[in-house]
């Protein structure tokens, strides 16, 4: 993140604080499968972005955040 911090600071600004292992947790259980580990790997440096991006409509229609314990 060292990277994004020093060349978009406002797209590193804008990141979610890591994934807990209740999020984790939390996922695996809506999902009714465990998810990829890189998936797994990317939430846990960061669990989304703000609300900033959360205009755009999701997979199943609604619109919110991406988070995994938000909708």
């Amino acid at each position: 993140m060292r990277w994004l911090a020093a060349n978009a600071p406002v797209s590193e600004r804008a990141l979610s604080a890591p994934a807990t292992d209740e999020d984790i947790a939390g996922l695996r259980e809506r999902l009714g499968f465990e998810a990829p580990e890189a998936l797994e790997a990317w939430l846990r440096m960061n669990n989304g972005s703000t609300e900033k991006d959360s205009t755009a409509p999701r997979p199943d229609g609604a619109r919110g955040s991406f988070r995994t314990g938000t909708r």
